[in-house]
């Protein structure tokens, strides 16, 4: 009787662990993250911070050392940085796409208009609008 008790719990601890070990395990997705906890930044200083890079692009187009393609590359890229520490998420390596499908839908005009340029073989796009469209989008964001 007490073999049969025994080998009863011993056969239990092995179904038990098989099912443990074998069984499915949910995958992590974005989607099943939770958000990372919120840490406190000076959203002034960090406009000022990238209004200041702005300026430096604005800076080396106007004294000729970039081209505007060039210059619509590094606005892209200073847009899409500053969303990323003001929201702390990953704006800066999101496609078009990606941004279209997410919750920063107010940086897809900016950086549609940027694609043409950015990536064009032709010099073209109007650079006043690129710095402007990037003041605004850094000066007016709001958390």
């Amino acid at each position: 009787m007490i073999y049969a008790g025994g080998c009863i719990v011993l056969l239990s601890t092995i179904l038990v662990s098989i099912l443990l070990i074998t069984r499915r395990r949910q995958q992590k997705t974005l989607a099943s993250l939770s958000p990372a906890p919120s840490l406190a930044m000076d959203l002034t200083l960090l406009k000022s911070e990238y209004l200041e890079k702005i300026d430096a692009i604005e800076h080396e187009y106007r004294s000729r050392t970039i081209y505007a393609r060039v210059l619509h590359q590094q606005l892209s890229t200073v847009v899409r940085q500053f969303a990323s520490h003001a929201t702390q998420s990953s704006v800066a390596t999101m496609t078009l796409a990606d941004l279209k499908r997410s919750r920063h839908t107010k940086l897809v005009p900016i950086i549609e208009g940027y694609y043409a340029p950015e990536f064009s073989v032709v010099e073209n796009g109007n650079v006043d609008e690129a710095l402007a469209g990037a003041r605004k989008v850094v000066s007016e964001w709001s958390s």
